[in-house]
């Protein structure tokens, strides 16, 4: 009966987070761990006692964060989005800088043109939202992936561009008159 009333608390503090609901479970958390002292079976009782305790420290924690979203709103929100910020620009640089290999890789494709689509297909890493063509002789030779932006309009060696459906961010590498462009769409 301990551990249903534990889990029952915990069920309510997901439905409707409150402190009486965290304080529910950490008294359903000691109702059990009491009632059970003298159990025989002890595995099944040490298991449902840390696995509560660490739901019990989750759910603090996420009660001491509404609390200080509920205290400083303004404040909480421009940390969610400097966070949320520094994280896009660790990915978008990374990306691109991974779009920019794969961009010169690229040039390194075989001239037979089997292999070059072969070759085109392996760079996409079998991410389905990525693409690639390479140009020879101001001709696409190779591609590999969905285009969903002109390929003709990407400008510099690295850049994002926008279409009504999606956003895409390439990288441009070239030698001598051939040129490959890798995508990423999201």
């Amino acid at each position: 009966m301990s551990a249903t009333a534990t889990v029952l608390a915990g069920a309510a503090w997901l439905r409707a987070p409150s402190v009486v609901a965290v304080l529910a479970f950490a008294a359903g958390l000691v109702w059990c761990a009491a009632a059970t002292w003298s159990s025989r079976r002890v595995w099944p009782r040490v298991a449902f006692l840390a696995m509560g305790s660490v739901l019990l420290v989750l759910v603090a924690r996420a009660e001491r964060q509404r609390a200080t979203d509920a205290a400083s709103p303004r404040a909480s929100q421009a940390a969610v989005e400097l966070h949320g910020a520094a994280a896009l620009a660790r990915v978008l640089e990374a990306e691109a800088a991974a779009l920019q290999r794969a961009a010169n890789d690229a040039l390194d494709l075989p001239s037979e043109p089997t292999a070059a689509f072969a070759g085109a297909e392996s760079l996409r890493s079998g991410q389905a939202h990525r693409a690639i063509t390479l140009v020879r002789g101001g001709v696409p030779f190779a591609w590999a992936g969905r285009m969903v932006a002109p390929v003709d309009s990407l400008a510099g060696p690295v850049g994002a561009i926008g279409t009504p459906f999606y956003l895409t961010l390439y990288a441009i590498a070239g030698r001598g008159t051939d040129r490959a462009r890798r995508r990423w769409r999201h």
